[in-house]
């Protein structure tokens, strides 16, 4: 049995606890729809509930229309915007909500690998004219096969069947031959 790491756990724990508040938050809003009120009855209950002591006081700019609505709802409507942005900070430490960090920026290896060989047959390409022109460079040669070597130690890394495989066999063995 693997062992649980503490992102997970707590991953997972955050999960949950945002499971409990939609559902309780759908709950009270089903309530307050069939009840006829415009607050569900839930809100009101937070809405007498004194503020945690750990809070920190902060000066934030919301929309005019956002500020109206939690305003209608009655007293707290500070605590009930804390309440929303809890939730939505549950839903991001749960990953049920996509962030920033889960956009990779950086090319996976396999990109890396296939960009390399663009680079590659970039550079024989250019090898290729500069002995057609009667100039033929010695260094220019070992970097290709560097470059060669480098990329079918990727593809072996990165276990490609031969399919997947983006240099013919006929040019590394014209390389390595």
């Amino acid at each position: 049995m693997t062992r649980m790491t503490k992102a997970e756990a707590t991953r997972r724990a955050s999960y949950h606890h945002l499971a409990e508040t939609l559902t309780a938050l759908e709950a009270a809003l089903n309530e307050g729809l069939t009840g006829g009120g415009f607050i569900p009855e839930e809100w009101r209950e937070v809405a007498k509930v004194a503020p945690e002591p750990s809070r920190t006081r902060v000066t934030i700019r919301l929309d005019e229309d956002v500020v109206k609505f939690f305003r209608l709802m009655g007293t707290n409507y500070q605590g009930r915007i804390n309440q929303v942005l809890r939730a939505f900070m549950l839903a991001r430490l749960a990953k049920v909500v996509p962030g920033p960090e889960d956009v990779s920026y950086r090319p996976s290896r396999l990109d890396r690998y296939h960009l390399g060989v663009a680079e590659f047959f970039t550079q024989v390409q250019l090898q290729n004219q500069r002995m057609a022109q009667g100039r033929k460079c010695k260094q220019e040669e070992l970097k290709l096969r560097r470059m060669l070597g480098h990329l079918l130690d990727e593809e072996i890394a990165l276990d490609l069947t031969p399919e997947e495989r983006a240099i013919p066999e006929g040019m590394i063995e014209e390389f390595l031959g």
